[in-house]
């Protein structure tokens, strides 16, 4: 049991890196002096109920005000992207995400999506928009680029990307969505090539309920 239970604090330090942004210090300024750059995100997106989506919402704003204790802001890497970078799950931003429900869901969505995007303009915080399960990403990016397309205060804020699930067979077609995205709002959108994500566990739902998985299947493909 001590063995295990040193195991599993030893892995979980390689991806939590810390309970608050006020304790991950350490894990930070590792990465950094190593010439590494690293995104924070908050953990537990699973929301069931409007108060855990309020919940995630406050503890990415706090995260967002907080990097300053870490990060210079506005400082940035070799790229030219922001060092201070902090990715979301658009889902966990309302308990009742519906992709065959547009509307619906942008109304619950959008309001709290919108607040996120203003307190990382107003802290010079990269927002970045995560991977999601395939059945969740045409909406998600949908969303995003409502939001930024219709929010004038928005419009010039140039530090926000979203991810391209490069292990997609379709991969190739959402990243002209996003090419045309960037196009709209005239600015270079950085994104973040994914490799694996949701791979495995959406080709093993694809085995179990007898259809062809929408990821390549030979990861050398990616």
């Amino acid at each position: 049991a001590t063995i295990i239970r040193y195991c599993v604090g030893l892995m979980a330090k390689r991806f939590i890196a810390g309970e608050s942004i006020g304790s991950c210090q350490k894990s930070l300024r590792g990465l950094l002096d190593s010439n590494r750059d690293a995104t924070l995100d908050q953990l537990g997106e699973l929301v069931v109920s409007v108060k855990e989506a309020q919940e995630y919402e406050d503890k990415v704003i706090e995260i967002i005000e907080g990097f300053s204790q870490h990060v210079i802001a506005g400082s940035r890497n070799k790229a030219g992207i922001n060092q201070a970078h902090v990715s979301i799950k658009v889902s966990a931003l309302s308990n009742d995400f519906r992709p065959y429900a547009f509307e619906e869901t942008y109304r619950k969505v959008a309001p709290r999506l919108k607040r996120i995007l203003l307190k990382a303009k107003e802290n010079q915080v990269f927002l970045n928009v995560d991977a999601e399960h395939y059945h969740y990403r045409d909406i998600v990016l949908a969303i995003y680029s409502k939001v930024l397309l219709d929010t004038q205060i928005l419009h010039d804020y140039k530090d926000t990307g979203i991810v391209v699930q490069a292990y997609l067979r379709d991969g190739h077609e959402h990243f002209q969505k996003v090419l045309e995205l960037a196009k709209k709002r005239g600015h270079c959108m950085p994104i973040r090539l994914v490799k694996g994500a949701y791979w495995d566990v959406e080709t093993v739902e694809a085995n179990a309920h007898n259809f062809d998985a929408p990821e390549f299947l030979n990861k050398e493909e990616t």
